[in-house]
């Protein structure tokens, strides 16, 4: 087996905790947490989203999505409703309250944005955010590929026992 620093698993979470710790004291100032943010930064990017969708651009299962938006609801930052034609999917937008505290967090994390390029470096940042980007793409292709595989074909009559 690799040794533990070769651990690319490991490696990303000890660089997510890295980054994390500069923008900690920030979403704790604003009494939001990491997860809380995701969608509050997201929602103010994609507008109205669903639920499912959502939850596979911020990597938050549904699940904890599902037990995270009550809360952020009861506190006015988020809107849900159900869609007009499929009762089933829920939507998600900021609220105005959701919008006012975006904004005000916003210069503040392009800040810390910037404090960790001028430390990392902008052609390093760049390279990193390129590589992660062909991380995730090589390896959601590969997957896809394999469940395709895996997958009989639609045309082929039903096997009999």
């Amino acid at each position: 087996m690799r040794p533990l620093d070769q651990s690319l698993p490991l490696k990303l979470l000890i660089a997510r905790e890295a980054v994390m710790e500069y923008f900690r004291p920030h979403l704790n100032a604003n009494d939001i947490t990491e997860q809380q943010w995701r969608v509050i930064r997201a929602l103010s990017e994609f507008g109205e989203i669903d639920i499912g969708t959502l939850s596979k651009r911020i990597a938050i299962t549904m699940p904890s999505l599902s037990r995270m938006l009550p809360d952020l609801e009861k506190r006015s930052l988020i809107r849900r409703r159900r869609h007009q034609t499929d009762a089933r999917t829920a939507l998600v937008s900021l609220a105005p309250k959701g919008r006012v505290l975006f904004d005000a967090m916003r210069d503040h994390s392009e800040t810390i944005y910037r404090d960790i390029q001028r430390i990392v470096g902008r052609q390093d940042l760049r390279a990193l955010q390129a590589a992660l980007n062909h991380l995730i793409t090589a390896l959601d292709s590969a997957r896809e590929q394999k469940n395709d595989q895996a997958r009989p074909p639609q045309d082929s009559p039903p096997q009999r026992a």
